[in-house]
């Protein structure tokens, strides 16, 4: 079983509507259709990712995501190499056991373990 910190579940709290997360009501969402954290053009009511944090950025309706939600841990730093999912050795990419395709020895994912 993955953990939920690793998963980046977010209990309804956290996600702050019934509707569901959505990059609109994050509080890195802006006037403008973009994102401080997430390049590209951003779609208010249908995108969303794992960096959501419910809140408004105009005002001080905003909130903090506690570590073991955000998945914060202090055994990094962490990358695909150094990860017990990963398959390719000392080679630059390989097959993770987690992820489909071929990674990188140098990427990165919430499903990182030591």
């Amino acid at each position: 079983m993955i953990p939920k910190s690793v998963a980046l579940y977010y209990p309804p709290p956290l996600i702050g509507e019934q509707s569901g997360a959505r990059c609109g009501r994050c509080l890195m969402f802006n006037e403008e259709g973009r994102c401080a954290a997430v390049e590209g053009s951003i779609n208010a009511d249908t995108g969303v990712c794992g960096l959501y944090v419910h809140g408004d950025p105009e005002g001080e309706n905003f909130g903090l995501i506690g570590k073991d939600v955000a998945g914060y841990v202090e055994n990094g730093p962490t990358h695909c190499g150094n990860c017990q999912y990963y398959g390719g050795g000392d080679q630059l990419s390989g097959p993770c056991e987690k992820i489909e395709g071929t990674v990188d020895f140098y990427g990165c994912c919430n499903y990182w373990e030591a």
